[in-house]
């Protein structure tokens, strides 16, 4: 089966969409940072606070960018994912936006805030036992059911190239912002997860500035992606 990939062309496709939904979030410079690891006045570290959105994390960008993408196969029919919090909101405001119905699969033991924002956008909620899931495949299980039953279009969280171009959009306006102050960029530095967020930056940040080291970083334990990289 082949996969499409996200590539830079699809990611400037998407600042359209972000652009007629929010305002960058802001690029704010460490003096911290900069302190704890000896920097010089050179030198700078910058933070991109996507804290700012309107659910309070990156994941509307991808969730934002999928849905306008899929418009046409949406139609009339619900959208479904399964999210512990961020993407269900991310997906939920993009619903509301764009008046679809939404269902998220959430476990059980999410954060209240978390319900309550996702409750907020408009989006239906169904819950599972994350506890014993690895076990029973609820949450995949009552993914699956709401697309068959409601006939809805199911959203990923992260393995989707709409919702890494849509994820993409911050790594260009880190470039734009950086470009703005004269700066130029040695390291990029970006949590891995699910890997949308750094699949998307990657892509943006190879293009801009080819020449900077892009680093991920994961729990101790929880390596997956270095494991995976390491496989080949």
């Amino acid at each position: 089966m082949s996969v499409r990939v996200a590539t830079i062309d699809d990611v400037r496709q998407a600042v359209d969409v972000m652009s007629q939904h929010l305002s960058p979030p802001p690029l704010i410079r460490s003096y911290a940072l900069e302190h704890a690891l000896g920097f010089d006045e050179s030198r700078r570290v910058w933070l991109k606070d996507y804290g700012w959105t309107p659910v309070g994390s990156f994941k509307l960008f991808g969730a934002l960018n999928w849905t306008a993408q899929n418009l046409e196969r949406i139609g009339d029919r619900p959208i479904a994912a399964h999210s512990s919090g961020n993407f269900a909101s991310g997906i939920s405001f993009a619903g509301m936006r764009y008046s679809k119905r939404v269902i998220i699969v959430m476990p059980e033991s999410a954060p209240k805030v978390k319900f309550e924002r996702t409750r907020s956008f408009g989006a239906e909620i169904r819950t599972y036992n994350i506890l014993t899931d690895p076990q029973t495949g609820e949450r995949d299980r009552l993914t699956r059911e709401i697309s068959e039953q409601e006939n809805a279009l199911q959203a990923s969280p992260y393995d989707d190239a709409d919702v890494i171009s849509g994820n993409g959009v911050g790594g260009l306006q880190i470039i734009e912002e950086l470009q703005r102050h004269g700066r130029t960029l040695s390291h990029f530095i970006c949590q891995v997860s699910g890997g949308g967020l750094m699949a998307g930056h990657a892509v943006a940040i190879a293009d801009g500035f080819p020449q900077a080291r892009i680093i991920g970083v994961e729990p101790t334990g929880a390596d997956d992606f270095r494991q995976s990289l390491a496989k080949g």
